[in-house]
């Protein structure tokens, strides 16, 4: 059915080019290219209906959804066994007014496997868009800001600082980074040593990681394996979370760093 709609957009759009050469020589020219752009629009949301009719809308969130558990799992684990007893924070991002469902959830299981191991303080908010800062002018408001912009390295390091002064041992960051590569490197954590809290990232820019920091603040780091071939439509993520780990990332520590990592910092191809 998929194949019917793109036959039908693609008359629409043949229909549209040959009205626009035609418009002068047809009397009604104007009025037939409407209806070919009303096709074209109508045989597109089908296509679009009928290309996520049949489950696999479902299945790519379903798959989403679980990858992350199994990211959030994987780390609790280490967290478990190598913070026992120990003050730990979690910081997460707000998208808009409030953290969203997806982090809210990852939260939830998060504490849900650590509670009773670690003293874990109550989550941080990175917020995406500061209101105190606005400005009460409404004729005059303050210029509208991307989001690479609005998740600058000072609002990370709010929260990072935050969590120094409350003495935690340990940050799981399930914020992200920054968007931007220049704000990354403007982080506070770069510049921590052995005293300083130590940090699990759990979602990283491979691009403006620094294995190096490796020996100084970062615990650990979930990095994707870079040859996966992963369908998210059609393919099913494994049920079992640490197989489903195991099939697109690697926890990357200190100790496993020289069997993950090639001598330029990138992740190894071909890991198991």
């Amino acid at each position: 059915m998929l194949w019917l709609w793109y036959v039908i957009m693609g008359i629409g759009l043949v229909g549209m080019m040959w009205c626009a050469k035609n418009q002068r020589r047809v009397a009604n020219a104007q009025l037939y290219s409407v209806i070919c752009l009303v096709v074209v629009a109508v045989s597109a949301i089908m296509a679009l209906s009928s290309y996520f009719g049949d489950g696999e809308l479902e299945q790519s969130i379903s798959n989403a959804k679980q990858f992350e558990l199994a990211k959030v799992d994987q780390i609790a684990d280490f967290v478990n066994k190598n913070y026992a007893g120990k003050k730990v924070a979690v910081i997460v991002r707000s998208d808009m007014l409030k953290p969203s469902d997806y982090q809210i959830n990852v939260v939830e299981a998060f504490t849900e496997r650590v509670k009773d191991k670690v003293q874990l303080q109550d989550p941080m908010i990175i917020q995406m868009i500061d209101y105190s800062q606005q400005s009460a002018d409404t004729q005059n408001p303050p210029p509208v800001m991307s989001p690479e912009e609005e998740l600058n390295a000072k609002k990370y390091n709010q929260q990072f600082d935050a969590c120094k002064k409350a003495k935690v041992d340990l940050i799981v960051n399930f914020a992200g980074l920054p968007p931007m590569t220049e704000e990354v490197n403007k982080l506070q954590i770069w510049r921590w040593g052995k005293k300083d809290p130590q940090i699990v990232l759990a979602e990283i820019n491979e691009m403006s990681f620094n294995p190096n920091t490796l020996r100084t603040c970062i615990a650990a780091a979930v990095v994707s394996k870079p040859d996966v071939v992963f369908d998210y439509l059609e393919d099913k993520a494994p049920e079992d979370l640490a197989a489903a780990f195991k099939l697109r990332f690697v926890l990357l520590t200190e100790k496993n760093a020289p069997q993950v990592l090639d001598n330029k910092g990138q992740v190894k191809s071909g890991l198991k």
